[in-house]
């Protein structure tokens, strides 16, 4: 099965919850005075845990950054992955490539709309310095040259995330907007670079 369709799967087996926790950054011991009725951090019935709670505090830290890590080395899997050819990455692939089980691809992302949003933030980061470049000065034909190559340039980098996106979009709202929001920055673009464009027959 594709990651996708199991993400979808897997969700809808997991408590509303679980993908929370080691990747949003959660205050464990915040959680866990809350969880006590509210008992202030620092004591727990009149003693003094100051000791306690920092080794609690380290012990959080530690478990937040070894899940971010994972988080990054799936996303980073995947568009590997995706930039290989491979349109639809199985979970067991992923995994592989990300040296982690399972589970972590599951509990970090059991909406494959945040992984899309993941992977879109990482090819935005690419793609809107490219779209937000000045046009040259010159003649039509010669602003005209200059956008081909740019775009040419753009969608060789971005041609196998295309492709996947379209295999997926039907299904995912997200994407949907995306592509919408894209073919508007390019026309857009097309406007600002050549003008004259907009009082054509």
């Amino acid at each position: 099965s594709t990651i996708l369709g199991a993400i979808r799967r897997e969700s809808a087996l997991m408590p509303a919850s679980s993908d929370e926790g080691l990747s949003s950054g959660t205050n464990y011991v915040t959680l866990e005075a809350a969880a006590r009725g509210g008992t202030p951090c620092g004591q727990e019935g009149g003693v003094a845990v100051g000791g306690r709670t920092r080794r609690r505090e380290a012990v959080a830290d530690g478990r937040g950054q070894r899940g971010e890590r994972s988080r990054q080395a799936i996303v980073d899997a995947l568009l590997e992955l995706v930039g290989e050819g491979v349109l639809r990455p199985t979970v067991q692939q992923v995994a592989e490539r990300a040296g982690v089980g399972l589970r972590s691809v599951f509990r970090h992302f059991s909406d494959s709309e945040r992984l899309y949003a993941e992977m879109d933030a990482r090819l935005s980061a690419e793609a809107v310095p490219v779209l937000v470049q000045k046009p040259p000065e010159g003649r039509l034909g010669k602003r005209a040259s200059a956008l081909v190559e740019q775009r040419i340039a753009l969608f060789e980098r971005i041609a196998p995330y295309k492709r996947a996106g379209t295999v997926q979009r039907s299904r995912s709202p997200f994407l949907k907007a995306r592509h919408r929001s894209l073919v508007r920055a390019l026309r857009t673009q097309l406007l600002r670079w050549l003008p004259e464009l907009a009082h054509a027959p």
